[in-house]
């Protein structure tokens, strides 16, 4: 894979010493490596985590709501009558043992990313989507940003549903047919640490300093 940090300093090293000669060169490789690593380190997307539920214990969740932790992100569901079903004695196949669902279709479910981070991948399974039961659930998936703005939306009875928008920071789940409640299981998710402003001001800070540095050198030139 290519290395962004040393693209950006060949391509600058390249700019300058066509201009100034090699005198600019490590000046000016320094500072673009400076912004591209910050730029890198603050912006690049984490590998993809998945919520399986399978440790949480059978039984309705109080106050509606559970938060939990997965590769370092912090993720809040929501939904009334929220809870964990065992689909063991269902039939199911291993794996499918513990799934988040609610008392019923109607009911949505919501997963809240924590502040400072987004995704711009999520993807559910679909237990009840034909292939272990004659029952199909069609499952509307929609994703916000952290205004509640809408991004993207998808309905799908597939057994695994997935959405890639950028800037997901809330995501909904719901059923319209009544029953017995949809199963969402395995929810995976690819986030994102959305930089801070200081982080921002840093790397402008450095873009600043190397124009500065360029346009000394152009008057020394002249």
């Amino acid at each position: 894979m290519i290395d962004p940090v040393s693209l950006f300093s060949h391509f600058g090293a390249a700019i300058e010493k066509r201009r100034y000669g090699s005198s600019g060169v490590r000046a000016a490789t320094r500072g673009i490596a400076l912004v591209a690593a910050i730029s890198v380190f603050t912006c690049a997307p984490a590998s993809a985590d998945t919520i399986t539920f399978q440790d949480q214990a059978v039984g309705r969740y109080a106050d509606d709501a559970v938060t939990l932790i997965t590769g370092g992100v912090t993720t809040m569901f929501s939904g009334v009558g929220l809870r964990i079903r065992d689909l063991t004695e269902l039939g199911f196949p291993p794996g499918s043992s513990r799934a988040l669902t609610t008392t019923g279709d109607v009911e949505p479910i919501t997963a809240t990313f924590a502040s400072g981070f987004t995704t711009d991948f999520v993807q559910i399974r679909n237990w009840l989507s034909g292939i272990y039961t004659d029952e199909v659930d069609t499952i509307t998936m929609s994703a916000f940003d952290s205004s509640q703005a809408l991004l993207g939306r998808v309905v799908s009875s597939n057994q695994f549903i997935s959405l890639a928008v950028p800037g997901i920071a809330i995501v909904t789940f719901d059923d319209a047919r009544h029953g017995d409640g949809y199963l969402i299981d395995d929810f995976t998710f690819r986030a994102s640490p959305v930089p801070e402003p200081a982080t921002i001001l840093l790397v402008g800070a450095g873009v600043a300093s190397l124009l500065s540095n360029r346009h000394r050198r152009r008057k020394w030139h002249i």
